[in-house]
């Protein structure tokens, strides 16, 4: 039999919600010449008309201050070798844009290099959620990468490729 897991027990939660697979981005933005950039997982399409997305950031993060600030982001949508990238991201240091190359976006946001899409956004609107913040924005410009390119993946805590279920599995970070 299948155990159902209490939701307000947050590892069990954690863990179950792990069997869903997500898309990793980077969300970027510049206030000035202060750059702020977190890895996401939480990040879906909401309309077409008009071209919107949503982020949904840890409330009282440096990048959804910057956000609050600029009015503004960048999506940087990680490709399947950019696992690097989603580390380097994914916890608070202090040298995460050390030596790190990147492209302002029209914006003046990092465009992080070798992404499958990059989304430049005009703050739209947010919602407290728990924990986080639910952050509206809306599409101002569109730039693809290459498209021979296949996405990274979360899955059950790790790191995962599109279609290849033989693949190792690589620890995330």
């Amino acid at each position: 039999m299948i155990m159902s897991p209490d939701p307000t027990d947050q590892r069990a939660y954690r863990s179950a919600l792990g069997r869903y697979a997500s898309g990793l981005t980077v969300i970027t933005c510049r206030t000035g010449d202060r750059l702020d950039g977190m890895t996401c997982q939480s990040f879906t399409s909401v309309s077409l008309e008009p071209p919107l997305v949503s982020v949904c950031l840890r409330t009282g993060t440096a990048t959804l201050a910057a956000i609050e600030e600029a009015g503004s982001f960048c999506v940087n949508v990680l490709a399947g070798d950019q696992q690097p990238l989603a580390d380097r991201f994914g916890r608070p240091r202090p040298d995460r844009w050390l030596g790190l190359t990147w492209t302002p976006s029209t914006a003046g946001h990092p465009e992080l290099p070798g992404c499958l899409l990059w989304l430049d956004c005009t703050l739209s609107g947010r919602t407290a959620a728990g924990d986080h913040t639910l952050v509206v924005g809306r599409v101002e410009r569109i730039r693809l990468g290459d498209p021979a390119a296949g996405p990274l993946l979360y899955y059950g805590g790790d790191y995962r490729g599109l279609g290849d279920p033989s693949a190792e599995v690589r620890l995330a970070g």
